[in-house]
């Protein structure tokens, strides 16, 4: 599979038709002082991140996104960690209750606030959608 589809496959494809760049994420080979910077810092990310390390051989992309989920809880980046959340679920890479495991194993070396934070995030994302089709991953 290659960086691009496993984008789609995580991200989903509104989000990666919406991302700016667009559909392709961009040129990542352009000028970044010419066009929209956001649009081309998009595609360096894009080129970087799914096209240069989620396709790497030696871990599956179940164990990719919870590696992925932890990086973000422990960046405290919210946005980032909702969207991996929601992507590993919608690949059905992790079920909901890996995912909060994962999240509180994390406690002893990230500390009590940081992931308490990141549990009252995800778990307010995944009650919106306790009743839709995200629940558990394919084991």
């Amino acid at each position: 599979m290659e960086g691009d589809d496993i984008r789609r496959l995580i991200m989903g494809e509104e989000w990666v038709r919406s991302s700016p760049g667009g559909r392709d994420g961009g040129d990542a080979s352009g000028d970044s002082g010419s066009g929209d910077p956001l649009a081309h810092f998009s595609a360096l990310a894009r080129e970087h991140v799914w096209n240069t390390f989620w396709v790497r051989d030696g871990l599956d992309l179940r164990m990719r996104s919870a590696v992925t989920i932890a990086a973000l809880v422990s960046l405290e980046a919210s946005e980032e960690l909702v969207a991996h959340v929601n992507g590993a679920l919608r690949a059905g890479l992790l079920s909901k209750v890996e995912i909060r495991e994962a999240i509180l194993q994390l406690t002893p070396y990230l500390g009590y606030p940081r992931v308490r934070h990141a549990l009252a995030q995800v778990n307010s994302d995944l009650a919106e959608d306790e009743n839709g089709d995200g629940g558990e991953a394919a084991g």
